[in-house]
């Protein structure tokens, strides 16, 4: 009785499977004979079974954007025999490696293809539809993603056309979201994560302590946000000048990258050892040669400290949403599944504002209406490379300011004469009085906002026109009427203007516009900071931090994810990750369009037909949108591409995808 159970569940489960290769009894035969492969180094972990569905979306995902097709015809151009495991098989095997929440490794991808079901296996060339071989052997699998990491480290040329990692992660990651949705998204929040290596060191001494003794740097313990005692602390035991960067510029802002070629010690050796100097002028601390130390927030049991590994950067799509002056006229927008947009993986403390505009171009190529960015100040603080390129494209950057920000203002020099008043964003009148140039230390929450909002009102510049070129006109507050000084007390202002006190000697304060270049917009933001409608906008970027999570609990992005060493195979395995992640996302659009029809049959059925006594027409003729032209197959295809914002991910001139 159990064993007919059992065969009654399986029939169930594949009921909707394609049997065109195999009869149904073939397929039970294949289906209780499967088994891993005798040469498997770790049988006592089981095969992955895989359903139907994870199947059709993982080849799917590897179809978008035929991504097999240039790297099988780059291996049948190298010497040596033909593998059995085909490119597309391995690259099914290893999506669904990540579906299944299991590590980009070769033991999981190996027990994923023997532990598919069998017309799938048939389909995808894993066994032969004429008679049942043996698995396809570790030995197999571990040989062919070898040569993959190999070939796309070192890149290579199809037809004339130039393809390496960052094409492959692009195309990868990218390919399960819907074409149908990327027009309405309009923003993406970045973010990143700690990606550790599965090479273990706990060797953080500062690279001139190495060769001296052998003590290590306790982990910080901290809370899930490192507060500024907290980096104060940690900077003292950086383990090397990059690392002690990045936490310096947590607390100030524009400093300049270090030359670590200048700091390097005098007994410095050049290699691919551990205690050697790698081509980055960084030290080589464990069999992981690319892994560099990096500093993390606390999450879960684990504490702040140091680790050793690489920074994935995302870029995950947000919510819109719309400033008019105050917060009544502040909202968001409709819910969007937040999808991730972008993915880069770095050598940990690598300069995050580089891999931050690598993710934009990636989101912005395949959603070009984005408009705005929500960002930490890991990113902003680097504004003349990250912001200044955003706002050079019209994108407006939403984020926070350091502690020595939001207690001083500046002065800022307009057309070589005139100056006005910048603090936390927000452009001020010159006039502007003390006590609300920057916030009273006393106010906190509500009231502290509520002080923002009340400056803003009356004081703040307001923007009226963007250029092409990333300049803003902006409009002085008392030629707005929402500010008063005595040469103008006497015209129609608002009721409740203040009066500015006017400087000896001085009329008037300006012509009553202003340009700004765009070098001096590099701290600026459109929805006025401190605000309740700025909390509002910066909120959103939550959803990028639900995302980093969501990634290490279904999609198999823990520490010991990627048990493979090097750069290469931790692109790929993030890659693998972020694809897994956006098919699940994928699913729920289409639970959401089904769950919508539904309804909307419902709604036809319980409507009762109105006759108007002409006959019906055999067939009406239906006028399609846009979007649901793309969903009809007429364009089901873009480019996960943009040109504009740096070269890597996203620049199709140099990673096209394969025709």
């Amino acid at each position: 009785m159990m064993a007919l159970a059992a065969f009654d569940a399986w029939r169930r489960q594949i009921a909707d499977a394609d049997h065109s290769v195999l009869d149904f009894a073939e397929c039970w035969r294949r289906e209780i004979r499967a088994e891993l492969p005798h040469d498997h180094p770790d049988p006592s972990n089981g095969l992955i079974k895989p359903t139907h569905e994870d199947i059709r979306d993982a080849e799917a995902a590897v179809d978008r954007f035929r991504i097999a097709a240039p790297i099988e015809r780059a291996f049948a151009s190298t010497p040596g025999p033909s593998s059995r495991l085909t490119v597309r098989a391995m690259l099914v095997g290893i999506v669904l490696g990540a579906l299944c929440g299991r590590s980009y490794s070769v033991a999981d991808i190996c027990s994923a293809l023997a532990g598919m079901p069998a017309d799938a296996a048939v389909r995808l060339g894993v066994q032969p539809s004429d008679r049942m071989l043996q698995p396809i052997s570790y030995n197999t699998v571990r040989k062919q993603l070898k040569r993959l990491e190999r070939l796309l480290d070192k890149g290579f040329t199809v037809d004339g056309k130039d393809y390496d990692i960052y094409w492959f992660a692009g195309c990868l990651a990218l390919a399960p979201v819907p074409p149908e949705l990327v027009d309405d998204i309009t923003a993406i929040a970045i973010d990143s994560t700690d990606y550790e290596t599965n090479a273990r060191s706990r060797d953080f001494r500062k690279e001139r302590d190495v060769k001296k003794d052998k003590s290590t740097h306790p982990d910080v313990a901290a809370g899930k946000r490192l507060r500024d005692k907290d980096i104060k602390k940690l900077r003292k035991a950086a383990p090397d000048p990059l690392v002690e960067h990045r936490l310096d510029s947590l607390l100030e802002s524009g400093l300049d990258e270090p030359d670590l070629k200048e700091l390097l010690p005098e007994e410095a050796v050049f290699g691919t050892k551990i205690g050697n100097f790698g081509p980055d002028y960084r030290l080589i601390r464990s069999y992981d040669i690319d892994a560099r130390p990096g500093h993390k927030s606390a999450k879960g049991k684990s504490k702040a400290g140091f680790f050793l590994g690489y920074d994935l950067h995302l870029a995950v799509a947000v919510r819109d949403f719309t400033f008019r002056g105050d917060r009544a006229k502040a909202k968001l927008g409709p819910e969007v599944l937040p999808f991730i947009l972008g993915v880069s993986v770095k050598p940990a403390a690598t300069n995050p504002a580089v891999a931050g505009l690598e993710v934009a171009a990636m989101a912005r190529g395949i959603a070009p209406q984005i408009r705005d960015v929500i960002a930490d100040r890991a990113y902003t603080n680097k504004a003349d490379t990250f912001n200044r390129a955003l706002h050079s494209l019209g994108i407006d950057v939403v984020t926070d300011y350091t502690k020595e920000e939001r207690i001083r203002d500046r002065v800022v020099t307009i057309n070589r004469t005139h100056q006005i008043r910048f603090h936390c964003g927000t452009f001020l009148h010159p006039w502007t009085p003390q006590s609300l140039r920057s916030p009273p230390a006393k106010f906190k929450g509500e009231a502290l906002a509520d002080w923002y909002r009340q400056r803003n009102r009356y004081y703040r510049y307001t923007q009226n026109q963007s250029y092409d070129d990333g300049r803003k006109r902006m409009t002085c507050p008392v030629h707005d009427k929402r500010a008063k000084i005595a040469a103008t007390a006497n015209f129609n202002n608002r009721h409740d203007a203040p009066l500015l006190p006017t400087p000896k000697g001085k009329k008037l304060c300006c012509e009553g516009h202003v340009t700004i270049s765009l070098e001096l917009l590099d701290k600026y933001q459109d929805t006025p900071y401190g605000t309740a409608a700025w909390f509002l906008s910066y909120g959103r970027r939550n959803q990028v931090e639900n995302a980093n999570k969501e990634l290490r609990r279904t999609s198999g992005l823990h520490d010991e994810s990627c048990v493979k060493f090097g750069l290469v195979a931790h692109i790929i395995a993030s890659a693998a990750a972020v694809c897994a992640y956006n098919i699940r996302q994928a699913r729920k659009h289409r639970k959401q369009q089904e769950k919508a029809a539904a309804e909307a049959d419902d709604q036809t059925a319980d409507t009762p037909a109105k006759s108007t006594g002409a006959v019906a027409a055999e067939h009406d003729i239906v006028l399609l949108t846009p979007a649901e032209t793309r969903r009809n197959g007429q364009q089901d295809e873009f480019e996960p591409a943009a040109g504009n914002l740096g070269h890597g991910y996203g620049d199709p001139t140099s990673h096209p995808p394969p025709t």
